[in-house]
C-alpha cells in the first residue's frame, strides 16, 4: 500500500507525514527534507535519513550545481538520500519520502529509487509536490491536505491496518 500526500506549499504535509510515521511506532526509513532556518527565513534544506538519523545539506542560498528557484543543489547530498531510501526497503517497516520534488528530482538515481520503494510490498508515505502529482497519482491512494486531522486519522487507521498483516 502506498500513499501519496500532496498539498499547496505550507499546509502542512511534512509535517503530518512525520507526525504520522511517529504514532505508527514502526521502525521507519527513507528521507525527510526539513528546512534549514536562519534568522526566521529559510535558506535551504537538509535531506536527513530517517533510519540513523544522519543529515546533509540538500539545498541552499549560494551553492553552485543545478537550482531550483534561489537555492542550488548538492547532488552528493540527493545521492545520500538515494541511499536511506534503498536501506528503508532492506531494513525499514514503513518507507518515508518527504519529499518527491523538484529539486530531488534533478539527480537521475532519485527516481529509480523512489520506483522502488513504491514496488518494495512495503508500505510508502510519499510527500508528492502538487506540481508533480499527475506522475505519481497513480501509486498509490492520493490524500491533497485540507482537513489536517481528518487525513491524519484516514492515513494512521490505513496504515496500521497494514502493519497488522
Amino acid at each position: 500500500m502506498n500513499i501519496i500526500l500532496t498539498g499547496r506549499p505550507g499546509s502542512g504535509k511534512s509535517r503530518l507525514a512525520l507526525e504520522i510515521v511517529k504514532e505508527l511506532g514502526l521502525k521507519a526509513g527513507g528521507i525527510s527534507t526539513p528546512e534549514i532556518r536562519q534568522e526566521g527565513r529559510r535558506i535551504g534544506f537538509w535531506i536527513q535519513d530517517m533510519l540513523t538519523g544522519e543529515k546533509r545539506v540538500m539545498a541552499k542560498v549560494g551553492f553552485k550545481g543545478p537550482k531550483v528557484s534561489k537555492y542550488g543543489i548538492d547532488l552528493q547530498a540527493i545521492e545520500f538520500g538515494i541511499r536511506a531510501i534503498k536501506r528503508a526497503i532492506r531494513e525499514a517497516d514503513v518507507i518515508l519520502i518527504d519529499e518527491i520534488g523538484k529539486m530531488e528530482l534533478h539527480h537521475p538515481g532519485f527516481e529509480k529509487a523512489v520506483e522502488d520503494a513504491f514496488n518494495s510490498g512495503k508500505p510508502v508515505l510519499a510527500v508528492v509536490q502538487l506540481k508533480l502529482l499527475e506522475k505519481y497519482k497513480n501509486k498509490g491512494d492520493v490524500f491533497l491536505l485540507g482537513d489536517y486531522q481528518k487525513v491524519k486519522s484516514r492515513i494512521l487507521s490505513i496504515l496500521k491496518e497494514l502493519s497488522r498483516r
